[in-house]
């Protein structure tokens, strides 16, 4: 990552379905889309004036939210469930972050297998009861 580049937690909640797809197709452009509505931006500070100024034309203030977090140097990254992207799957031009460039992400179904033993110790409520 070069000097002048910071890394930004971008998430949304637009109300329109056609303002959610423009909203969405166009951070897809930029960034690493963790999850539907969040994105991971590495951008400098000139980029992130022009992503704010392009957010702002395309949502309405009103009804839908937007926000932009920066995020530390060396953030501590975790996640669980889907992997974001499958073992071997590299996009060109889309820096991850430091450390995630080697990850073995889990198939769905290890994923859930262990999710299963996870829950296995976990308490379970009859139906009705809380």
């Amino acid at each position: 990552m070069s000097l002048d580049q910071s890394l930004y937690l971008v998430a949304y909640d637009i109300s329109d379905p056609k303002r959610l797809n423009e909203v969405h197709r166009y951070l897809k452009k930029l960034g690493l889309p963790l999850q539907y509505s969040v994105f991971l931006l590495r951008l400098t500070p000139k980029q992130k004036q022009q992503v704010v100024w392009r957010l702002n034309r395309l949502i309405h203030p009103r009804y839908d939210d937007v926000r932009i977090y920066p995020l530390p140097q060396n953030p501590d990254w975790q996640w669980w469930g889907k992997p974001v992207l499958m073992d071997g799957v590299r996009l060109p031009g889309i820096p991850l972050p430091e450390g995630m460039e080697d990850v073995k992400f889990k198939t769905t179904a290890e994923s859930e297998n262990r999710h299963e033993r996870q829950l296995s110790g976990v308490k379970k409520f009859p139906q009705g009861s809380l």
